[in-house]
């Protein structure tokens, strides 16, 4: 090993180093921004398809209540949102469990239950 000998000269040593591994120096950064373009390709790819996801949960949900025109108000509380509506009648169940929310149903009211996405989900109804 040329490091090892200290009758060599350092930059001697450090040439022929470079010699010897200069392809596997570059196949190796190679790699390296391959990985990170395959990454941000990927990320970018994910938000797109939330974007899309996002949409589609708000057109169903705002249909399952009957449109916006019949959310009289909301208010966020924790994971809870609470929703007074116009006319009861145009409020959709079936569409509701499509969209795997848990939700309460009382006379005037539904309060809508989310684990994580209640400030997502009332920004959407916003």
């Amino acid at each position: 090993m040329y490091f090892l000998d200290p009758s060599v000269d350092e930059l001697t040593s450090f040439n022929e180093f470079m010699k010897n591994n200069a392809l596997w120096i570059a196949l190796s950064f190679l790699a390296i921004i391959i990985i990170a373009i395959l990454l941000i390709v990927f990320i970018n790819i994910k938000k797109n398809k939330q974007i899309k996801n996002d949409k589609e949960i708000e057109d169903t949900l705002l249909t399952a209540l009957g449109g916006k025109d019949n959310i009289k108000t909301k208010s966020l509380k924790g994971t809870r949102i609470t929703i007074t509506l116009n006319d009861f009648s145009k409020l959709n169940e079936e569409m509701l469990n499509d969209l795997n929310v848990s939700y309460i149903k009382m006379s005037e009211k539904i309060t809508i239950v989310s684990k994580n996405d209640s400030i997502k989900l009332d920004k959407l109804l916003s």
